[in-house]
């Protein structure tokens, strides 16, 4: 849920590890936030740029991006409910 830096690679992530699982990523932009430029300091320190992508740049066959606003999340349930009418407003999560 949501498709800020830690959303972004959480999914790509998954993706990768889970090819044959379906992952989707809910976003309330038209956008993405990735990491680029990763450069390791120290053991425990890393830095690194943050870019806006387009949602459609992330391409692995098993990922939907939606775009979508978060009303609620019932983690017993597993169900994550969406506020009518899908997107709009807001920033990439």
């Amino acid at each position: 849920v949501g498709a800020g830096v830690a959303g972004t690679c959480c999914a790509e992530e998954l993706c990768r590890l889970r090819p044959d699982d379906r992952v989707t990523l809910l976003t309330a932009a038209d956008v993405v936030k990735s990491v680029h430029n990763v450069e390791r300091i120290t053991r425990n320190i890393e830095v690194f740029d943050v870019v806006e992508r387009p949602a459609t740049a992330l391409k692995y066959p098993n990922l939907t991006v939606r775009r979508a606003v978060v009303a609620g999340i019932d983690p017993d349930a597993k169900v994550v409910f969406l506020s009518p009418g899908g997107g709009g407003g807001g920033g990439g999560g």
